[in-house]
């Protein structure tokens, strides 16, 4: 489809994609499949059944109420309340954002982010409504403060630790006609709220491209951005600044003791769904990074996804997370941010304070689950055995 940016910030897009581009694309790939087999090795193929995470309810209850308590004072505080009648202009709307986040203490929102995947499994297995209000009113707090990323992360944590129970998920959201339609409806709510988000920020209101707000909006999250930010990284269209040997991969361990500026390999891009993965390691370490990160990449992701069979906290949490890191890889690197490094602190903390052992005897059998003629695992096996 033939495309042109109006805005001059992004007029650089505008000359297209090499064919070294593609080319480092294809290796990419390549190179992540690779250490995405390399991950899987010689474990057994064979189907089994998932526990449920067993956790101290109370326990549960108190961590959602710690991140909503930080949340509320935040959100109090930023101003963001009163730009919700749409009266305020972008700017006003940034500076109430900005003013949402508080310092180190803001972190412990992203309790709201975790007590909402298990509080969605519990849904799953117990089918009671109350487990399903801390999800909704997590994403609907998330919407509140205009952040499109964090809802986005939270519905894919969700469909990635619903998709290890299939017979559950179906009976729950697809079982009838009435499940389908209140799924559908909460999935065409979410939408809604997402283009309420850009209508506030006034995002709506920037002339980017000559096409219309949808198909620009489409051609934007498609990734397209990404990879003409990529091509004019790789042509020297675009500075990509010093080589960091390292440093932009671990930023999540070091980023309160360095110079931020040096491990923020878009800082070029102007904005706009940056770049994707191979930006950054491509700020690390050049050609090397371009070939042997993609393999780490496909390695340690699909360790966690694995892992999170497991039913434990932690890898649930680790596992979702790596799903995010997948699906985003389009446009950022989220395995190296320093949020998804104190996430998954967090998460390990929750894992230690609350998850329940289960009896040597209770373990699940290692056999081969009992199939029946509907070809599903035996009705109800997930539940009694979660």
């Amino acid at each position: 489809m033939p495309f042109t940016f109006t805005s001059v910030f992004y007029s650089f897009m505008n000359r297209g994609v090499s064919g070294v581009t593609y080319l480092v694309f294809i290796i990419m790939f390549l190179s992540v499949a690779v250490g995405s087999y390399m991950a899987y090795g010689n474990r057994p193929r064979r189907p089994s059944v998932v526990p449920y995470p067993r956790v101290n309810m109370l326990g549960l209850w108190m961590f959602f109420l710690a991140g909503l308590a930080v949340y509320s004072v935040s959100y109090a505080l930023s101003g963001l309340g009163d730009t919700l009648s749409g009266q305020s202009d972008a700017t006003a709307v940034v500076d109430s954002r900005n003013n949402f986040y508080l310092g180190t203490v803001n972190h412990l929102i992203l309790f709201l982010d975790i007590t909402a995947v298990i509080f969605f499994l519990r849904y799953i297995d117990k089918r009671n409504l109350i487990y399903l209000l801390p999800v909704i009113f997590t994403i609907g707090a998330y919407l509140l403060t205009y952040q499109k990323a964090r809802v986005l992360n939270i519905a894919i944590y969700l469909i990635f630790v619903g998709a290890l129970y299939p017979y559950a998920i179906r009976q729950v959201f697809m079982g009838n006609s009435v499940r389908w339609a209140a799924s559908l409806g909460a999935f065409v709510l979410m939408g809604i709220g997402l283009i309420w988000t850009n209508d506030q920020r006034g995002i709506n209101e920037i002339d980017v491209m000559t096409y219309s707000p949808l198909l620009e909006q489409l051609f934007i999250y498609s990734g397209a951005p990404a990879l003409l930010n990529m091509s004019a990284t790789l042509d020297g269209v675009l500075r990509s600044g010093e080589p960091q040997y390292g440093l932009t991969m671990f930023r999540g361990f070091i980023w309160s003791f360095v110079d931020r500026s040096q491990l923020n390999p878009t800082e070029f891009f102007e904005g706009i769904n940056n770049g994707t993965i191979l930006v950054y390691w491509w700020h690390d370490f050049r050609w090397a990074g371009v070939l042997l990160l993609p393999f780490l990449f496909g390695f340690l992701t699909t360790r966690m996804m694995l892992a999170a069979r497991s039913g434990r906290i932690f890898p649930l949490i680790a596992g979702a997370t790596a799903c995010v890191a997948v699906v985003m890889s389009i446009y950022t690197d989220v395995i190296s941010e320093a949020t998804t490094i104190i996430y998954l602190f967090l998460a390990f903390v929750m894992d230690r304070a609350l998850a329940l052992r289960r009896r040597r005897s209770a373990r699940l059998p290692t056999s081969k689950p009992t199939m029946v003629k509907t070809g599903f695992v035996e009705a109800g096996a997930e539940d009694r055995r979660g």
